[in-house]
């Protein structure tokens, strides 16, 4: 479909507002589409981890490696199918999460009577707001890359659904202000040039308090990780303050993307530690100690066990299989490479000049 305008005439622009304040007034409307950009990406991601879900769920090919002689099974008893879908399931939950947290925040924000209430609640959703676009539309490319490799080389194939989704994700990352610049807006605008840190003072009391509640409901393995990962952000924030005040402006410019997809998984990985406080009990209470053929019967009967010892599994991989990459990132940012600083056009296209 196609909107143009003068084909049947002249066109009138009529202006909303003062002059000189469009940018301002814009704003009010690109703060909530990002928000909305995020959930879109969201949805996709969603939708393309049910599909691949439903499809390893029916999908026969090869035997079990640990039994060769027992016949072909559907793809979902695989070791890396497994995987693949616990990479998915456990990115969605943490997106849905995020959104939700978010969501919390933005009516408390319009709806509270307490002024101190609403300005941190403001503070949360500035914070927030950036990362939500950014982050998750960034993971939504990958966590529907994922969904079309679950199905093979159907997955490429627009007899299935998911190669849609990819294609219509990767817009996400681009429109309502690219990822660069939600990036920008982060560090500089939401964290280093807010006063006294505001907002990400409300959201570090947030992650600290999660941590003081899952310790000694949460196992250490998964609770001291994100202890970790705050420590090493507030490192990187306090470096990041100090280059600013020396005018380091195309190094921090430079490490602004890096630092968004650092913010990220920690993000994410605190949001399952919460979710961990809340559906460890829950799924000891259903499946106890079950093992082997008596708890898979238990999971099959009984979907609210099925549906809490599976939050507590994707919660667990995504802090012990995919977080620890946000540790790398940091160790990047850290390491502060200038090569991207000194490189200049003709380093790229040697005697191409157009």
């Amino acid at each position: 479909s196609m909107l143009t305008f003068g084909d049947n005439g002249k066109c009138v622009g009529y202006l909303l507002g003062k002059e000189r304040e469009g940018m301002k007034i814009m704003f009010h409307l690109m703060n909530a589409a990002r928000i909305h950009t995020g959930v879109q990406a969201l949805g996709c991601s969603s939708a393309a981890y049910l599909h691949a879900v439903t499809y390893a769920r029916n999908r026969v090919q090869s035997a079990l490696i640990t039994n060769p002689k027992g016949g072909p099974v559907t793809i979902i008893n695989h070791p890396d199918v497994k995987r693949m879908l616990l990479y998915m399931k456990s990115n969605v939950e943490g997106m849905s999460m995020l959104c939700l947290f978010l969501a919390l925040h933005e009516d408390i924000m319009r709806a509270s009577k307490d002024p101190e209430e609403v300005k941190r609640a403001t503070g949360i959703v500035e914070i927030l707001t950036p990362i939500v676009k950014a982050g998750i539309s960034d993971a939504s490319w990958l966590v529907t890359a994922e969904a079309m490799q679950v199905y093979g080389g159907y997955g490429f194939c627009q007899e299935y659904p998911v190669e849609q989704y990819a294609r219509d994700t990767k817009v996400f990352s681009i429109y309502e202000g690219t990822n660069a610049i939600q990036s920008l807006d982060l560090v500089m605008r939401k964290i280093l040039m807010n006063p006294e840190m505001y907002n990400y003072a409300q959201l570090k009391q947030w992650m600290s308090d999660t941590i003081a509640k899952a310790k000694g409901i949460v196992d250490d393995r998964y609770v001291n990780p994100v202890v970790e990962g705050l420590a090493k952000l507030e490192e990187v924030i306090e470096m990041m303050k100090k280059q600013l005040g020396e005018m380091k402006i195309l190094l921090l410019l430079n490490n602004a993307t890096p630092f968004q997809q650092a913010m990220y998984p920690l993000i994410l990985a605190w949001l399952h530690l919460w979710s961990l406080t809340l559906t460890t009990p829950k799924a000891k209470a259903l499946v106890g100690d079950a093992k082997g053929a008596d708890r898979a019967k238990i999971l099959a009967e009984n979907p609210e066990a099925a549906y809490y010892s599976g939050r507590v599994l994707s919660s667990q991989f995504y802090i012990g299989a995919e977080f620890p990459k946000f540790f790398g990132r940091i160790a990047a940012i850290v390491n502060n490479e200038g090569a991207a600083l000194k490189v200049e056009a003709d380093n790229f296209t040697g005697a191409l000049k157009e």
